[in-house]
């Protein structure tokens, strides 16, 4: 257990280092409309097979 306001302070500053880490390294993923066409329609395609199966 942390009992000092130092090791309290510390533990602030590990934390948001790393956040500011991860923060840095995550990017949004960008798709070109044919690469949403292509999802949506495997989307749509699965969702087919699904339906049918419970038929």
């Amino acid at each position: 257990m942390m009992n000092t306001v130092a090791e309290k302070e510390e533990l602030l500053r590990f934390l948001a280092m790393n956040l500011r880490d991860e923060r840095s390294q995550a990017q949004l993923r960008r798709y070109s409309e044919a690469e949403m066409a292509s999802m949506l329609a495997e989307d749509e395609a699965d969702g087919a097979m699904l339906r049918s199966s419970r038929e």
